[in-house]
């Protein structure tokens, strides 16, 4: 989403919303409580304040398996989540036209001097991000009101911002492994990545790390980092793996397949890990009549599904990312994952592709 043509007396607006929120900012971030996040640097920790209240416990859901309670470490970042339907204060909105809203969601976005705005009126989203501190603010409106996309990925946008001077971009793809091995599965929606990773997760020989979003980095070696624990499945998949049924949170009736959101942890924290390097991109195919199986595919049929997918499922992040993906695709081997109508089978060659690989 580029940044959109200010109009007459805009400027002035944004000044005037910037000083706002930055007492906004250090108003609630000297009232609220602390919670820590472990984030893929080393010793990092991304730093949320909040009221403490329920609701937040729920909106922190996706984050949980990598909470923290020591206070050492070094701050990747601060965010000041306040929740309009609990906040007394007044807490203005970003100074956006009508014409800036457009595309993902209704949304508008602004890249103001050091700061970015985002407005999502639809769901009750704003955002406040000062680049250089690395801190902003969070306001919902309820979090029930935020669709499950929002709440399986909570301060996507914020977290990419963060961590991407730190070299690591968030991405749209699913990842597994095997005995510190791993795949990237990347693909659009419906590909069958979910499918196929969550397949995994319930193999006991094979690794889980993510089925829909991570962070990933190059340095010093190809990586991938699980900085959510959500899962989404369609209603037809949910009927394949029917222990979901009871973890179930959320659902999209308007989705196409229609969606169901469910978290891993604490359930699944035994069977998932939260990093893995990354020594082979699968590219799955939906293949009804065969051969099933892993054949060589190139960076470029890689990057068309995993780049274009990743602007989408990832709105805000910018054509560094973009730079970025198509480096990560030239540097690691691709094939197609022809699936088979048996899950296990899958599963089972991407076991024997990742032995044959080291």
């Amino acid at each position: 989403m580029s940044s959109p043509v200010f109009h007459p007396g805009q400027a002035a607006a944004c000044d005037a919303y910037v000083q706002q929120m930055q007492e906004v900012y250090e108003l609630y971030k000297n009232q609220y409580v602390t919670t820590r996040f472990r984030m893929p640097v080393e010793g990092s920790r991304l730093i949320i304040h909040h009221d403490g209240s329920a609701q937040a416990v729920n909106y922190f859901s996706s984050l949980m398996h990598l909470k923290c309670d020591e206070a050492s470490g070094v701050e990747a970042g601060s965010i000041v989540w306040v929740d309009r339907s609990q906040s007394a204060g007044e807490i203005p909105s970003p100074p956006l036209a009508d014409d800036q809203y457009t595309g993902y969601g209704q949304r508008g976005f602004i890249h103001w001097k050091d700061w970015k705005f985002l407005h999502a009126p639809t769901i009750g989203l704003e955002i406040w991000y000062h680049i250089p501190s690395h801190s902003g603010v969070v306001v919902t409106r309820g979090v029930e009101e935020l669709s499950i996309y929002d709440r399986a990925t909570p301060f996507q946008s914020i977290i990419h911002w963060i961590l991407e001077d730190a070299g690591w971009h968030m991405a749209h793809a699913a990842v597994v492994g095997f005995q510190g091995k791993g795949a990237l599965l990347v693909g659009n929606s419906g590909s069958g990545k979910s499918t196929t990773a969550l397949t995994c997760l319930m193999n006991p020989e094979l690794q889980f790390l993510c089925d829909d979003k991570c962070m990933l980095s190059l340095d010093p070696n190809p990586r991938a980092f699980a900085i959510y624990n959500a899962v989404k499945l369609n209603h037809d998949v949910k009927d394949r793996f029917p222990f979901f049924n009871k973890m179930i949170v959320g659902t999209d009736e308007f989705a196409k397949k229609g969606k169901n959101l469910a978290f891993l942890y604490p359930e699944f924290k035994d069977k998932t890990v939260t990093r893995l390097q990354i020594n082979s991109i699968l590219i799955p195919r939906i293949n009804t009549h065969g051969p099933f199986g892993i054949s060589p595919a190139s960076p470029a049929a890689a990057f068309r599904v995993f780049g274009p997918s990743t602007s989408i499922w990832v709105p805000l992040s910018g054509p560094s990312n973009y730079r970025f993906l198509r480096s990560f695709t030239e540097k690691i081997p691709c094939y197609y994952l022809d699936l088979a109508p048996e899950l296990q089978r899958n599963a089972a060659c991407i076991k024997d592709h990742l032995i044959r690989l080291s």
